[in-house]
């Protein structure tokens, strides 16, 4: 009888599971009694089962919100990895739509000095001190002057440094 019990406790007993329990009662004068104990016996079982079952699913429920969780900060991430790449490609490039035509008169020595300054430390903090020196050299291209003002990362090989260095 216990085995037939611990056999069918992860699930919620069937009217054929309690006849065959029924069965393997021992053949008493009291069948009604032991009608009602098995009854009395199974229904904490299936509910406990079916509480596991409920526990289960809050569990699958949760780690399948987990991984949906890191997948999207996975494609956060990969976004932000790919949005930087651009801006990188970028500034090494500029727009390839666009050609830019640089004077040889905008190489002013303040703006050799700084170029030469930022080539060697890295340093590209300077960048808007150098669309200074380059519009006060007469250069007033908007895509140069910007560039050097705008925040974005900047690496060695910049379009404009390597325009003012005259590298190719």
């Amino acid at each position: 009888m216990l085995d037939f019990a611990w056999d069918h406790v992860e699930s919620t007993p069937t009217a054929e599971d309690r006849l065959t329990a029924k069965s393997l009662m021992p053949q008493r004068n009291c069948s009604w009694q032991g009608t009602r104990f098995l009854q009395g016996f199974f229904a904490p079982l299936g509910s406990a089962a079916g509480e596991l079952r409920n526990v289960a699913g809050c569990q699958a429920r949760a780690v399948a919100a987990d991984k949906t969780r890191k997948d999207a900060a996975q494609r956060a991430a990969l976004d932000a990895e790919g949005e930087f790449q651009c801006l990188l490609l970028r500034d090494i490039f500029g727009n390839p739509f666009r050609s830019v035509a640089f004077a040889p008169c905008w190489r002013s020595r303040t703006a050799v000095a700084l170029v030469a300054q930022i080539y060697e430390s890295q340093d590209f903090g300077t960048m808007p001190m150098l669309a200074d020196a380059l519009q006060d050299a007469g250069c007033e291209d908007a895509c140069i002057l910007d560039h050097c003002r705008r925040p974005s990362p900047h690496v060695r090989g910049c379009w404009v440094v390597d325009l003012v260095l005259d590298k190719e």
